[in-house]
């Protein structure tokens, strides 16, 4: 016999006939909010290209502009004044710099604390600005100074610089047999960071390329690794 079919109730026919929703497709920045963006990172590399060459205290907001090729007033629109400026500037270049030395891998723990080091060399060498920025210029407002700047949490290495590095020379340390407790993982990690940043405040010096006659600075950075690890870890 034929099968009766179901007359649709009004339930199913409204089910039925209503349109399909989709979720929202993922927009793409407007054109205005990626202007937005670079006309923000420009602001901060003017900020970062002139805070080493004249100071927290001389520089003015005026001078930013300048540099970044805007009007007067555009600096105000992303920052409150030139403390705001260095502070977020300082708090987004050290969680880079913590991204930066956390993503770096290695086949052993002391391989990669020499790639942490080979990368702090190379940081240093490719943004000596920043650099300069971040360990070599005094007196600096703090992101704790600003709370909408970038805040790292103390002691997490995903936002901590230096808790990230502490992280490297922790393994290492331990791989090593050698003591790893708090007191011993802070004392390596601050006498590996003592060395690398020694050798590179003589390569951002004026002076060493007028007077001393230094080594190739990859040659100079390669031993001293080597040096600090070995005397860090024990040979190799």
């Amino acid at each position: 016999m034929p099968r009766s079919r179901r007359r649709p109730t009004a339930a199913t026919a409204a089910t039925a006939s209503a349109p399909l929703t989709r979720a929202p497709a993922a927009t793409a920045p407007s054109r205005r909010v990626q202007r937005a963006a670079a006309v923000r990172a420009e602001i901060l590399e003017a900020a970062r290209t002139l805070l080493p060459e004249r100071g927290f205290e001389a520089l003015t907001m005026r001078d930013v502009a300048a540099r970044a090729g805007v009007a007067l007033g555009t600096p105000y629109r992303y920052f409150k004044d030139k403390g705001d400026l260095t502070a977020h500037l300082i708090g987004e270049d050290f969680l880079e710099l913590g991204r930066r030395l956390l993503a770096v891998k290695g086949r052993t723990a002391r391989a990669r604390l020499a790639g942490v080091c080979t990368l702090y060399f190379r940081f240093a060498r490719e943004h000596p600005q920043r650099y300069r920025l971040l360990f070599m210029a005094p007196g600096m407002p703090s992101p704790k100074d600003a709370p909408s700047a970038p805040q790292a949490e103390r002691g997490n290495p995903d936002e901590d610089s230096y808790a990230a590095f502490r992280v490297v020379v922790r393994e290492a340390l331990v791989e090593a047999g050698r003591p790893a407790g708090a007191a011993h993982a802070d004392r390596a990690t601050q006498l590996v960071w003592a060395g690398l940043h020694g050798l590179v405040g003589l390569e951002l010096a004026p002076l060493q390329a007028t007077w001393v006659p230094f080594r190739p600075w990859a040659e100079l950075e390669k031993h001293l690794v080597t040096l600090l690890l070995d005397g860090v870890l024990g040979p190799a």
